[in-house]
């Protein structure tokens, strides 16, 4: 789940470029707030982002989603869907429920 010190501050080293489809895609790195010692002692720092298409939505709100292609990385349905503004814990209360969804059904 994520936690202040998880979650992430910001984005760097973004490139973006537009594919043969018209898509504009954006890669990125997102860095948490932990120190480098709580890198080191984690074992892990920072996360590489998936590619993303951005759009604008009929409402004219930046929309993003995961490319298409990203979803044949796994063959499951997802673990949740959120489709509408929702807060940090809601969305740590959605995972969490489909968390102990998968475990029981496993």
């Amino acid at each position: 789940m994520f936690s202040d010190s998880t979650r992430s501050r910001n984005f760097t080293g973004p490139s973006g470029t537009f594919d043969d489809k018209g898509r504009s895609l954006v890669f990125t790195i997102a860095q948490d707030r932990r120190s480098e010692q709580g890198h080191y002692d984690s074992g892990w720092a920072h996360n590489a982002g998936l590619p993303i298409a951005l759009s604008q939505r009929e409402d004219g709100d930046l929309a993003f989603e995961p490319v298409a292609e990203v979803a044949g990385l796994h063959d499951g349905a997802a673990l949740v869907t959120i489709d509408s503004a929702t807060s940090v814990s809601d969305a740590n209360a959605a995972l969490a429920r489909s968390r102990e969804t998968c475990s029981t059904s496993s």
